[in-house]
């Protein structure tokens, strides 16, 4: 395979730091309902300059009324380790919102497969979390942010 397949940023490492589901036995309840939280950040790895951890929380139905509706909820948080030293130099003016949007695209990836795989043993079956535009959660995120700024 030739070099150009390959991204700039690479992933060291992930560990998921947290997770958790949890589900009303009792209860009919449909996989496919629910509502999605995200949440990141972004810290230096120690004794590195070149290599950062990203952070991604995935919550299903984390508020308390979100969970009554639907019976179940998940939370579940996995932390990359990243090398940037390619992504830098090849992409030196927007190598920070590079390395968001795709680090995240990809921890979501592995939030997803893990969700998928606990969800396959509880009563609702399987869930599968949606697809997310990444650059447009952050748009909005950015944009939210500003909006509470400005009050």
């Amino acid at each position: 395979m030739g070099g150009h397949l390959y991204s700039d940023l690479r992933m060291q490492s992930y560990v998921i730091t947290q997770f958790n589901m949890q589900v009303e036995p009792a209860r009919d309840l449909v996989a496919d309902q629910g509502s999605l939280s995200l949440g990141f950040d972004v810290r230096k790895k120690t004794g590195s300059e070149e290599e950062l951890l990203l952070e991604l929380t995935v919550t299903v139905n984390r508020d308390d009324e979100d969970y009554e509706a639907h019976g179940f909820r998940f939370l579940c948080t996995v932390a990359g380790f990243f090398e940037l030293a390619a992504l830098k130099r090849v992409h030196p003016d927007s190598w920070e919102s590079l390395f968001v949007s795709n680090g995240l695209s990809i921890l979501y990836g592995i939030a997803r497969v893990h969700i998928d795989n606990i969800s396959a043993v509880a009563p609702m079956g399987r869930f599968v979390l949606p697809c997310v535009d990444m650059p447009e959660f952050l748009r909005a995120r950015q944009q939210a942010a500003q909006a509470e700024a400005a009050e």
